[in-house]
């Protein structure tokens, strides 16, 4: 295995982009020892290339480009802690990880923060796979964006806050284990795509965002399993298979919509429903589909 290592220099605004593009190009274990960089342009990764970033904090300057690219290489790794800082504001398409088409690809306890556009992007083809742990991402346009057939990927215990939308999902068969979308403007976006949702959010807290659920157009199912969900109203349209299995819903409304007549029956079962928001629970319709949100088998004031 060629080794590389990139050591911090005296003045830490200088741009380190060179340094960084060409040990990428020609090493597969690249070792950034802690301190502060700036990457002011796109660096790409290659197939069972590590990244350890142990202590790194990695500056993006712009507003339109990736920091880090994965595009067609598998096996490749990301070892933190780290942090990707990008420049604040709202508007840009900036991305701090940017993953199109990879594979077994591995992603642990990286920091993304004030990117201006997406924290992580899921891209590319059905082939897609990996998973990320511990991933933590604040203050961007979009925390998180899975894309249509960017599928099969595992989120375990992120913590995503404080951004526009905290995850956006249209790729089929992504799991999210544990950990927390708070503080978002919208906490989970599902949407329509290619072989979109049938995927897993299980024990995961989604709590004090302005909407903490919106989907729309769902065809294949979403499941909901032992999560709590604070605050706000859950948002359907033109979806089925929607299901709350367990946990907590503590919400204002589930408005449930069909309407262009492709949706079905969604609902909750088995959940504790405590009644701050609305007793009992409130489940509402703008054109008429109230009755396919069925609730059943559930406990507690608002029941």
């Amino acid at each position: 295995m060629s080794s590389a290592v990139i050591s911090p220099s005296d003045d830490a605004s200088v741009s380190r982009l060179t340094e960084f593009q060409d040990k990428a190009a020609s090493a597969s274990y690249i070792r950034v020892m802690p301190g502060r960089y700036v990457v002011d342009g796109v660096v790409s990764f290659l197939t069972d290339q590590v990244w350890d970033l142990s202590g790194a904090v990695l500056v993006q300057t712009g507003t339109t480009l990736s920091l880090f690219s994965a595009s067609l290489v598998d096996g490749w790794q990301v070892i933190g802690p780290a942090v990707i800082v990008g420049p604040g504001g709202t508007g840009g398409s900036a991305v701090g990880l940017n993953i199109s088409a990879c594979q077994d690809f591995r992603v642990n306890s990286l920091t993304v923060q004030s990117v201006n556009g997406t924290g992580v992007l899921l891209q590319g083809d059905a082939r897609t796979s990996g998973s990320l742990a511990s991933l933590r991402v604040q203050a961007c346009d979009i925390g998180v964006d899975v894309a249509a057939q960017a599928e099969y990927t595992t989120f375990t215990a992120p913590m995503i806050h404080t951004c526009g939308t905290g995850a956006r999902i249209a790729g089929g068969n992504t799991t999210f284990v544990g950990g927390t979308l708070t503080a978002n403007t919208t906490g989970l976006a599902l949407i329509a795509g290619v072989n979109d949702a049938h995927g897993i959010c299980s024990g995961v807290n989604i709590n004090h965002n302005t909407t903490p659920i919106q989907a729309t157009g769902i065809t294949n199912g979403f499941t909901f399993a032992g999560c709590h969900i604070y605050e706000g109203p859950i948002l359907i349209d033109k979806c089925r298979g929607l299901y709350f299995d367990g946990g907590t819903i503590d919400v204002s409304t589930i408005q449930n919509n069909n309407s262009d007549g492709t949706g079905d029956l969604n609902g909750i079962t088995n959940a504790y429903l405590p009644g701050s928001y609305s007793m009992p629970l409130s489940v509402t319709s703008t054109d008429g589909h109230a009755a396919q949100f069925v609730v059943t088998n559930c406990h507690g004031p608002a029941s």
